[in-house]
């Protein structure tokens, strides 16, 4: 069930849980090797655009 994020620390966490998911599944060594990783400033997301 999506929850409403309501505080800075809840989206952290949470962005934190998302960018570990890749490195938990072991198609990377780090959030920054993901390529559609926010943690990846070369990436393919333009954070930018985000809102």
């Amino acid at each position: 069930m999506p929850k409403m994020i309501k505080g800075e620390y809840y989206l952290i966490q949470k962005t934190n849980y998302i960018h570990a998911n890749p490195v938990r599944k072991q198609y990377v060594k780090s959030p920054e090797d993901w390529v559609w990783s926010s943690a990846n400033a070369e990436g393919k997301i333009n954070i930018d655009s985000v809102i």
